[in-house]
């Protein structure tokens, strides 16, 4: 994969409610915070900085991302708005795994998943359908058919949203966390058909 374009605007879940759609520049003050946000701030890996003008250089800096095939990152918002709920996005890491039959270790590049909802709108299943939707994007828009995401071994919450997503658990990914994976989810996207660069 060399590079992605962000999903078209109609990539969206009826059913759920919402769609994904690429950070703006009128997010940043929304995305600022959301890093304020304890257990946001954990799961995004967000900057030290967490300031306004941080999240707008963080923003400016997807497009590079996606054009150089190295991560995808996406609001989740309403169906019929633009306020963030939450994010969800795909990353490109290389991994340090023991080879099959209990070989020496080898580097492999896996693609990592990884979602936020804010406070108010968790437990209504926005996380597991945002993560389903960007599997169904993501499959055919970035060339890959399998995913992995990195849990909290307490993370209940993320766990049921990585197994509603279809993956399962696969042993230790560092000292804190699980090592997740699953393949994507199959099928065009539910409102919208997949983009490709």
């Amino acid at each position: 994969m060399t590079g992605a374009a962000p999903p078209p605007a109609g990539l969206s879940d009826p059913g759920h409610g919402l769609r994904l759609r690429a950070w703006g520049d009128e997010d940043a003050a929304a995305l600022a915070a959301a890093w304020a946000v304890p257990d946001v701030r954990g799961a995004s890996r967000a900057p030290a900085d967490r300031s306004p003008e941080a999240a707008a250089r963080w923003i400016a800096g997807a497009g590079t991302r996606a054009a150089t095939g190295l991560a995808v990152d996406l609001a989740v918002c309403a169906l019929d708005g633009d306020e963030p709920w939450g994010e969800v996005g795909v990353v490109r890491r290389r991994l340090r795994a023991p080879a099959e039959g209990g070989g020496p270790t080898r580097e492999q590049v896996v693609w990592e998943v990884g979602w936020w909802v804010l406070p108010d709108r968790r437990g209504r299943g926005v996380a597991t359908a945002a993560v389903r939707l960007l599997g169904t994007w993501a499959g055919p828009a970035l060339g890959i058919g399998a995913w992995v995401a990195r849990i909290a071994p307490d993370h209940v919450a993320s766990q049921r949203v990585a197994a509603g997503a279809g993956l399962t658990r696969r042993g230790r990914f560092d000292a804190e966390h699980e090592l997740w994976a699953g393949p994507l989810p199959p099928g065009p996207p539910p409102g919208g058909a997949p983009g490709r660069v």
